[in-house]
């Protein structure tokens, strides 16, 4: 409701602006201003039709699922390259990696988890 409502205020000081635009630039009649100005009321008075979709800051955050597991026993150079190819390849919305002695720890949201433990398998076979 408030989106409604904060869209429908930025539609009429849109509306607004033009209104103080046409009025300075093409000097109408005084009816013609009141009728530009009727307008302007109109659309704060009637929230119906064009509605802007704002984000608010409060709004309640999307939660995430990360899991945090052992990606594979590997060396640890082999663990640093594939930390490295990961931080610059993969874009996820949580990707946090460790590397070990005895191997890499991510943590990430589970379809990406799954995705990385593909991509060490095909490392670990000959």
């Amino acid at each position: 409701m408030l989106e409604i409502l904060l869209g429908n205020a930025l539609v009429a000081a849109g509306l607004a602006l033009v209104v103080l635009l046409v009025g300075r630039f093409f000097k109408p009649s005084p009816a013609a201003r009141h009728a530009l100005w009727l307008v302007v009321m109109v659309k704060l008075l009637s929230p119906v039709g064009f509605v802007i979709s704002l984000p608010l800051p409060f709004e309640q955050p999307e939660f995430l699922a990360v899991d945090r597991s052992p990606a594979a026993t590997l060396s640890k150079e082999k663990a640093e390259t594939l930390a490295a190819f990961l931080k610059a390849n993969v874009k996820a919305p949580v990707l946090e990696l460790q590397v070990l002695n005895e191997g890499l720890v991510v943590t990430t949201t589970p379809e990406v988890q799954s995705a990385i433990g593909n991509l060490v398998n095909l490392m670990k076979s000959p």
